[in-house]
């Protein structure tokens, strides 16, 4: 088993980006969404599900910037904030402090969605995350569940960190990979995204049907709890280092 792809966002909900490797910390892989798109006046984080224009967007920090890629190919620069507005995010039932980033980047993602939105910074090592805070798939679950749609998956479409050669090993099992360890503690129940297209924003296939087949739950890679910091690179062995 090894390490065969690392990617994260630095915005929620915006194109996962490949990286040659990565550093996870206890919070999860560092620089992954700490960023959000929020409604100005509820302060409720914008849904991907409802918004699927921003998976067209990349988006990374840059120094002191945050910086994003339009779909037009168009580059924003935004220099963040020194002492922005401190505001409580909603997010799936959680409450997140945060700070505002008003600026460019706020106002071409507003564009991007087709209505009013802020760019809000999760405070300290919080980050806009649903569920665990590391996420893996493997590359045999992922070809089988391709051929039961019938195409090539990109492995994008499920916004997942950490992709790794083979099969999974049971819940409960730890996966040590480069200088890192996670717990694989639950599957990930997936939505409707999985469905579009990561370059179109359209959908094009019928995934989350083939994952409920059998009345199953749709689920497809797995949340994992961090046993021990550390960076991960592309490439890097990786072998279950507990089975339950």
């Amino acid at each position: 088993m090894h390490v065969t792809h690392l990617r994260h966002c630095a915005i929620k909900g915006t194109r996962h980006r490949d990286h040659a490797s990565v550093e996870v910390g206890a919070s999860g892989v560092v620089g992954d969404r700490q960023f959000a798109l929020v409604d100005p006046d509820s302060l409720a984080a914008l849904k991907t599900v409802r918004h699927p224009t921003l998976t067209r967007v990349a988006s990374e920090v840059a120094g002191d910037e945050v910086v994003v890629t339009l779909p037009g190919g168009a580059t924003v620069r935004q220099r963040l904030a020194e002492g922005g507005a401190s505001v409580r995010v909603g997010y799936w039932g959680r409450s997140i402090a945060a700070t505002a980033e008003p600026g460019p980047v706020s106002h071409a993602l507003a564009d991007v969605v087709g209505r009013p939105a802020l760019l809000v910074r999760a405070a300290g090592e919080d980050r806009f995350i649903y569920g665990p805070p590391v996420a893996v798939w493997f590359t045999h679950e992922l070809a089988a569940l391709g051929g039961r749609v019938g195409a090539e998956l990109d492995p994008r479409r499920f916004r997942l960190a950490i992709g790794l050669s083979g099969d999974a090993p049971a819940l409960g099992s730890t996966l040590v990979m480069g200088d890192a360890e996670l717990r694989m503690v639950e599957p990930l129940v997936r939505c409707p995204i999985v469905d579009w297209n990561v370059e179109s924003a359209a959908a094009d296939l019928d995934v989350l049907a083939r994952l409920r087949e059998g009345g199953r739950r749709p689920v497809f890679g797995y949340g994992c709890t961090v046993v021990r910091s550390g960076r991960v690179r592309v490439g890097d062995a990786a072998s279950v280092g507990f089975l339950p």
